[in-house]
């Protein structure tokens, strides 16, 4: 426990200077009502996910294709939105790293399909 302890970095939070950034900064922070809407988003879209099955009419699987189309493009608005409020920085914390390569893996299924 005391290693990690003296292993453990301080966060670097950079403020940005335009006030495009600024306002992107402080609209996507943590614990506001964009990132409420993001959560509820991300299970929305799991719920989405589960609701496949074998038989599916081709109106159903159209219904879940277009859901799929709307969860990227806000998974995709958020990314961009913290890009922008973040800069470089948002590629230092890892769960952001992760959630641009969901991002990026969504379009490539999107193209796969």
């Amino acid at each position: 426990m005391m290693k990690m302890i003296v292993d453990a970095k301080p966060e670097i939070i950079k403020i940005p200077k335009n006030k495009i950034s600024i306002f992107m900064y402080k609209f996507t922070k943590a614990e506001s009502k964009f990132d409420f809407f993001i959560m509820i988003c991300i299970i929305l879209n799991m719920v989405q996910m589960a609701m496949t099955f074998e038989g599916m009419t081709a109106e159903y699987t159209k219904g879940l294709e277009y859901s799929n189309y709307f969860f990227t493009a806000v998974f995709t608005l958020e990314a961009t939105f913290k890009l922008i409020g973040n800069g470089s920085a948002y590629f230092i914390p890892g769960w952001h790293k992760f959630d641009f390569f969901v991002v990026c893996s969504s379009y490539i299924d999107i193209v796969m399909a």
